[in-house]
C-alpha cells in the first residue's frame, strides 16, 4: 500500500513530525510518502488559512492522481481542508483527520475531548463545527501547549 499525507500548510517542521509519526505506525508493506505545500500559511489558525490553503492542497492532489501510484490521500489537518473538493477530482480514498476522528471517539461512546494548537478566536467556531458532526454531545476543546505531553507527539 502507498499512502500519500499531506500537511495542508507550509510548516515543514510539522511536516517532519506528521513523517515520523506515520512511519513510526505504518506497516513494514506500506510506503509513505508526506509532503507539506509550497505556498500558502504556515499554520492553518482561522478561515482565511483555510481558504488560503485548499488551491495549493487541490494542486498536490491532482498532482498525486496524474501521478498514480498512491492507494489513498490523508490530508493531515483536523478542519477537513479541501476533504469534500480534492474527493471529487480523486479516483481513490481522500480522508481529513476530523472526520475518522470524530467517528472512533463517537463509537467509543462517552465525552471526548479536542485537544489544539489553535487560538482562541477559533475555538469557538470548531465548537459549532464539531456540534453540528457530534449531535449535540458534551466536547471539551481546549489549547495545547508547547509542554503538554501531545505537543511531544
Amino acid at each position: 500500500m502507498r499512502i500519500l499525507i499531506i500537511n495542508p500548510n507550509t510548516s515543514t517542521k510539522m511536516t517532519d513530525r506528521i513523517r515520523a509519526v506515520a512511519n513510526a505506525v505504518k506497516r513494514d508493506d506500506c510506503e509513505v510518502v508526506v509532503t507539506c505545500l509550497d505556498r500558502g500559511p504556515i499554520t492553518i489558525e482561522s478561515s482565511y488559512d483555510e481558504a488560503y490553503a485548499i488551491g495549493p492542497t487541490i494542486d498536490l492532489v491532482k498532482q498525486a492522481v496524474a501521478e498514480g501510484g498512491y492507494d489513498v490521500i490523508i490530508l493531515a489537518c483536523f478542519c477537513e481542508i479541501g476533504v469534500e473538493a480534492t474527493r471529487e477530482i480523486a479516483d481513490i480514498p481522500v480522508l481529513g483527520l476530523e472526520e475518522p476522528t470524530l467517528a472512533t471517539a463517537l463509537l467509543m461512546g462517552g465525552e471526548f475531548a479536542v485537544m489544539t494548537e489553535q487560538r482562541p478566536r477559533v475555538i469557538g467556531k470548531l465548537q459549532n463545527q464539531l456540534a453540528e458532526v457530534t449531535t449535540g454531545r458534551k466536547i471539551k476543546i481546549g489549547p495545547v501547549s508547547e509542554s503538554s505531553p501531545a505537543a511531544a507527539a
